[in-house]
């Protein structure tokens, strides 16, 4: 005979804030396999959706991996649901929020008081440099591999 907690842990955790003590001899109750199932479904009935999963997955309606899936995930907001579309059609930003820069790439804009924070959060900051080992010559880290090192035209393909 299974165990059934009289305080589900769902209901436990919003109470207490965690799940410590609420496996006591007092919060337990030794029910039958269809014991069981009634009573997730009559407390499903007053609307908790957890209880629904339960008897669902105790009744044999739902597999296990879908019983999980059902009570882990969230309801979405309208903004959450919109992001998501966006992102599956390949939008990554809002239309008024990008434009299309020279060569024609879409890029995201920034308003004026954002850019100014940026380039205050850099001011002061060194840029590292590179040395190339073939030629010597020093630059940017970010942009001395385009030409340099294994593409350095004083390296001979046959080395």
């Amino acid at each position: 005979m299974p165990w059934h907690h009289i305080i589900p842990k769902h209901e436990w955790k919003r109470r207490f804030g965690n799940l410590k003590g609420v496996n006591i001899r007092d919060n337990l109750v030794k029910l039958t396999l269809e014991q069981h199932i009634q009573v997730h479904e009559r407390m499903a009935e007053d609307g908790s959706k957890f209880d629904r999963i339960a008897y669902l997955a105790m009744s044999g309606m739902i597999g296990k991996e879908e019983a999980y899936l059902r009570a882990v995930s969230q309801p979405k907001s309208k903004g959450h649901c919109e992001a998501i579309r966006r992102s599956l059609l390949g939008m990554r930003h809002t239309p008024e929020r990008v434009e299309k820069n020279r060569v024609g790439h879409l890029t995201q804009t920034f308003s004026e008081g954002h850019r100014i924070k940026i380039s205050r959060a850099n001011r002061g900051r060194p840029k590292p440099k590179v040395t190339c080992p073939h030629c010597g010559k020093v630059g940017g880290c970010n942009v001395m591999p385009r030409y340099h090192f294994n593409n350095c035209k004083g390296v001979t393909p046959w080395r």
